[in-house]
């Protein structure tokens, strides 16, 4: 996924909640990345993680990893239709390779993540420490968080 509202389609939507379920995750998704980068990047740092974001009711790629004889015990008129007129084999290796897709992304979202996480660690040290170089907008946001501190308010993140 990406960060810029484009992120490529890797659900799979099955059952009669699927296409509204996938619909409404990617107005989400979209309303996070154009209002909020923090809370987009944060986004999509968990749906990177298959352990914290499944989606199994709904989406084959979850529900084939959930139940290994997902495909064989599958209502077929729940299908999307461009799975309609295939086979349980052919389905199957659809998921299969949909699967090692998503797996590739969630890897890169872990490695990026450790990035972008040890970059503002080092960021957050260099501004306690003094060692950032100065700059219009960290000293408009150092006055900022003293301001915030002086009236007992927090900033997240």
């Amino acid at each position: 996924m990406r960060c810029d509202g484009m992120q490529p389609q890797f659900d799979i939507s099955y059952s009669a909640s699927g296409e509204s379920s996938a619909a409404m995750q990617s107005d989400v998704d979209s309303k996070n990345y154009t209002f909020n980068k923090l809370a987009a990047a944060k986004r999509v740092e968990v749906k990177g993680k298959k352990e914290l974001y499944k989606n199994d009711d709904w989406d084959m790629v979850d529900a084939m990893e959930t139940d290994k004889d997902f495909v064989k015990k599958m209502d077929k008129q729940s299908l999307p239709p461009a799975l309609k007129n295939k086979s349980e084999k052919e389905i199957e290796v659809y998921l299969k390779v949909k699967q090692n897709e998503r797996g590739d992304i969630q890897r890169k979202i872990a490695e990026t993540s450790v990035k972008r996480n040890a970059f503002l660690n080092k960021e957050r040290a260099n501004e306690q420490t003094g060692s950032a170089e100065k700059t219009l907008e960290k000293e408009i946001e150092k006055i900022i968080r003293e301001q915030v501190k002086k009236y007992r308010m927090e900033i997240p993140g």
